[in-house]
C-alpha cells in the first residue's frame, strides 16, 4: 500500500463546535483564538486552542503568520481566517453562496496592518455582541440575517455587500462615488413601537491615521476621490442617504454610521469637521447621521459599547441602549 503523502491533510470529523468555529470565523473574516473562546466560553480553554489548530492543520481555516507586533510590547494571540476547505463546507451547509478557492493564497498577501486593523473590529463587534447578550429587549443582527429580511437575492450574489455606491455632488465633482465600511449591524429593540424597533449601523475603526478634514485646494482635486479621509466617507454616506441608495442596494430604511476612535480629542476633531463642512453649503448631513465614540471611553466603561458615551454630529451625547429616531 502506499504510503501517506506528506502534504496531505489530517481528516476531522465536525462537530457542532467546529460548525461554530468555522461560521464565526467567516462572519468575522479575522477572528483571534481568544475571541473563538470567548464565543465557546463552555468549553475547556486549552482544548478549545488544541482544537482550533487542528481546523488549521486540516486547512477548513488558516492560521495567519504574518508578524504584528503590539505597542509597549507583547505578542497577539493566534488568529484565523477561513480557508478553502472551510469556505467549500459552509457553502454547501449554510446556504450561503461563499467563494471556496484562492482563500489560503489571499490570506498569505494581507498585510499586518489590515490584520490589525481587522482584529480591531471584530473586537468592537464581540463587545458590541457581549453587551446585547447581557441585556433583554436588544438583539444583535449580521448582515446575512439583515438581508434576509430586507432584500434576500443579495444572499445569492457570489459576495455579500461591502460598500455604498452613490452620485455625489462636492467642490464642483459630479459623480458617482462607493466608500466601504468596516462593518455593518443591526441593533433591534422588539419591544419598541413599530418603526423604532431598529437601528442600522455602519461601523468604522478609526486607528488615528486618517486625515478628518482636508483642506479646499485638496478637495478640488481628483486625487481626493481616489485617496482616503473621514470626509471624503462622510460625503459619501451623506450623499447615500439623500439619494436613497441604502434602500435601493442593501433594502434598509435608514442608517447611522459609528465611528470608534482612539481618545476623547480626535473624537472633538470629528465633530469639529463634520460642523465645518456638512452643517451648511451644498450637502447637509443630519447630526444624529454620524455618531462618535472612542475606545479610551470605552474602556472607561467596561467596554460596554451600549452604555459607552456616544457623541453625534451635534455635540450631543447619547446611548445605544434604547432606540432613537434618526431623521
Amino acid at each position: 500500500m502506499a504510503g501517506k503523502s506528506p502534504t496531505s491533510r489530517p481528516s476531522l470529523s465536525l462537530t457542532p463546535d467546529d460548525e461554530t468555529i468555522l461560521f464565526e470565523t467567516y462572519q468575522h473574516d479575522i477572528i483571534d483564538a481568544d475571541a473563538i473562546c470567548g464565543l465557546l466560553s463552555h468549553r475547556a480553554d486549552a482544548s478549545l486552542r488544541v482544537r482550533i489548530r487542528k481546523l488549521a492543520k486540516a486547512g477548513y481555516i488558516d492560521e495567519l503568520r504574518q508578524p504584528l507586533f503590539r505597542q509597549g510590547g507583547g505578542s497577539y494571540a493566534k488568529r484565523y481566517r477561513i480557508a478553502n476547505l472551510g469556505a467549500r463546507h459552509l457553502s454547501e451547509t449554510t446556504g450561503l453562496i461563499i467563494p471556496t478557492t484562492r482563500w489560503h493564497t489571499k490570506n498569505k498577501e494581507l498585510t499586518p496592518s489590515h490584520i490589525k486593523h481587522r482584529l480591531r473590529e471584530t473586537s468592537f463587534l464581540l463587545q458590541l455582541r457581549g453587551a446585547v447578550a447581557m441585556r433583554d429587549g436588544i438583539e444583535l443582527h449580521y448582515p446575512h440575517e439583515i438581508y434576509a429580511e430586507t432584500k434576500p437575492q443579495l444572499l445569492r450574489e457570489k459576495q455579500l455587500p461591502t460598500a455604498l455606491r452613490t452620485r455625489v455632488k462636492w467642490f464642483g465633482h459630479d459623480g458617482v462615488e462607493a466608500t466601504k465600511w468596516d462593518r455593518f449591524c443591526r441593533l433591534h429593540y422588539p419591544n419598541n413601537p413599530a418603526g423604532k424597533q431598529n437601528r442600522y449601523l455602519f461601523i468604522e475603526i478609526d486607528m488615528g491615521t486618517e486625515t478628518i478634514n482636508p483642506s479646499d485646494k485638496v478637495m478640488r482635486r481628483v486625487e481626493f476621490w481616489r485617496g482616503s479621509s473621514l470626509m471624503r466617507k462622510w460625503v459619501v454616506y451623506g450623499s447615500a442617504f439623500a439619494n436613497q441608495s441604502h434602500t435601493q442596494q442593501l433594502g434598509i430604511p435608514t442608517f447611522q454610521v459609528l465611528h470608534v476612535t482612539t481618545n476623547p480629542a480626535r473624537v472633538k476633531e470629528m465633530i469639529d469637521g463634520y460642523q465645518a463642512r456638512l452643517t451648511l453649503g451644498e450637502l447637509r448631513v443630519a447630526p444624529a447621521r454620524l455618531l462618535f465614540t472612542d475606545f479610551e471611553t470605552l474602556a472607561n466603561m467596561g467596554n460596554d459599547p451600549l452604555s459607552a458615551r456616544i457623541w453625534n454630529g451635534g455635540g450631543s451625547m447619547m446611548s445605544l441602549e434604547a432606540r432613537q429616531t434618526t431623521t
